[in-house]
């Protein structure tokens, strides 16, 4: 009434005490007496909510659909990885075996030698990473078979945190348990599921080299409501009142960044030093998790710095 200008299809949220907003499409304008005097206005409503319910559920649609895109292209970018991973070791793996072999001639020749031996050994240690990232190569792009069974995950715990106690014990870690009893069995196959322990209890001591905290938990619960998080792998695995089994790896060291958190389960991407890791090792923890029908986050600690890796696992 003030500029006279009229307003057309103006989108109106009317948030209502009570029910859904109510949302309303809206054109007003002036109206005025035959002397030019602006009396009032002229408009008319439209209820559009259940229009505006349809197109938020369009673009949650939209949404999830680029989501599973952006997840279909990396599968394949990780697929062709691992294709490319797996010729790239099976060709260095033999060339690599014969070096080491004369790496063990030349030392027993040259024995006489220290300087000579030195450097061999540096040659042969050099040769053993390799080798080791060969076999890590080769375990993530390997085709996957499993012999499930049925086994308490507590079990399989226990056996692994007494394989790494020497670890545990040099670097000066306090060590805290809590494993739930009577927890439900998971049909697993042990010796891959050792292996994924192993590498997160590694690298939890690994970013603790001056000591701290290491806590390991078990626990069971029921999958819950998604609310807004329906879209993601957890809801795409678990039905809402399955019951799952929780693995908690929590260390006190420095914690994640939105880099490390974003990229932690990529091939070939490590926060250690040159030398001291492949980048491979949560890369492979994730495919095995996966082989079990399971997921696996990797997250800050909320009350206190440090990581926390979560192992999600359906109870049979």
């Amino acid at each position: 009434m003030q500029t006279g200008q009229g307003i057309e299809c103006l989108i109106d949220q009317r948030v209502q005490a009570e029910g859904p907003d109510l949302w309303l499409l809206t054109s007003k304008v002036p109206f005025y007496d035959k002397d030019g005097t602006c009396l009032g206005l002229v408009g008319i409503s439209q209820d559009i909510s259940n229009q505006k319910e349809v197109e938020f559920k369009l673009k949650a649609a939209i949404h999830t659909l680029k989501e599973t895109q952006l997840q279909l292209i990396e599968a394949e970018k990780l697929y062709t990885v691992g294709r490319l991973a797996a010729g790239v070791a099976h060709e260095v793996k033999n060339p690599l075996s014969v070096v080491t072999l004369g790496i063990d001639f030349l030392k027993q020749t040259v024995a006489d030698s220290q300087d000579a031996l030195d450097i061999l050994n540096d040659m042969q240690a050099a040769t053993n990473k390799a080798n080791d990232v060969i076999f890590e190569l080769l375990d993530y792009s390997s085709p996957h078979e499993v012999n499930m069974q049925a086994r308490d995950i507590n079990e399989i715990i226990r056996h692994v945190l007494t394989f790494l106690r020497h670890n545990i014990y040099d670097h000066q870690i306090e060590l805290k348990v809590e494993l739930a009893a009577e927890l439900p069995s998971v049909s697993m196959d042990a010796p891959k599921m050792e292996q994924v322990l192993i590498n997160l209890l590694l690298n939890a001591i690994s970013v603790m080299p001056s000591g701290g905290e290491l806590s390991v938990q078990t626990y069971t619960q029921k999958m819950q409501q998604a609310g807004a998080n329906v879209s993601s792998k957890l809801t795409e695995r678990f039905r809402i009142g399955d019951p799952l089994v929780v693995v908690e790896i929590k260390d006190t060291g420095s914690g994640l960044s939105d880099t490390d958190k974003e990229k932690a389960f990529d091939p070939f991407y490590t926060t250690k030093p040159t030398g001291n890791g492949t980048g491979l090792g949560l890369s492979v923890t994730q495919s095995i998790v996966d082989m079990h029908r399971g997921f696996i986050t990797l997250d800050n600690r909320t009350n206190i710095p440090g990581a926390c890796a979560r192992i999600i696992l359906p109870a049979t």
